[in-house]
């Protein structure tokens, strides 16, 4: 009877040594800390989606899980072309009389609005979709990518409310919920 670790040696053979090396070597370049909400750019235009500081990079592109490194420092975190809280096109409502409401649930992700532009200045509001804030005990508002600092986790809970002073891309997502995805495009 062999013992599991004769039964084991049996098999490292050169056949899968190589099998291994080619496992390890194609897993190398890929990342699944998704506890980091990390940024996940490709050098071909592939998607940003958080605010870490690192990780690996590609040069290949795609959506192979292959990420570049992006800083969470600087004030310019979105590339042209880049997807920040999955939003690449944007709802315009920066027309003074426009709603700036965000109904603030699972739903989310199927309205056009959750990727919204706005003007420098304007005041987002995300709401339960009847008269009040959202429910940011169940749903905690976050960053998530784009440029900082980011003034989304700074909402007033009591009224839903976020004005945005400065221009730029602002991704955000639910905490409790990392499919609840968006993102502010503020303009001059």
């Amino acid at each position: 009877m062999r013992t599991s670790s004769s039964f084991a040696s049996s098999f490292a053979s050169p056949f899968t040594s190589g099998l291994l090396a080619a496992l390890v070597f194609v897993m190398g370049g890929c990342s699944d800390d998704a506890s980091t909400n990390g940024s996940s750019t490709s050098s071909s235009g592939g998607s940003s989606s958080g605010s870490t500081s690192s990780s690996s990079s590609s040069s290949s592109g795609g959506s192979s899980g292959s990420t570049s490194s992006s800083s969470s420092s600087g004030s310019s975190g979105a590339d042209a072309g880049a997807k920040i809280g999955g939003c690449t096109t944007f709802e315009d409502r920066s027309a003074d009389a426009a709603s700036r409401s965000i109904k603030w649930d699972f739903g989310v992700v199927q309205l056009p609005e959750r990727c919204m532009k706005i003007k420098v200045g304007q005041t987002v509001t995300w709401s339960d979709g009847a008269s009040g804030p959202a429910d940011f005990v169940s749903h905690p508002l976050g960053a998530n990518g784009g440029d900082t600092p980011n003034p989304v986790p700074n909402v007033d809970k009591a009224t839903g409310n976020v004005t945005f002073t400065k221009a730029g891309t602002f991704g955000y997502l639910c905490t409790n919920h990392p499919a609840m995805i968006g993102a502010i495009q503020v303009v001059e």
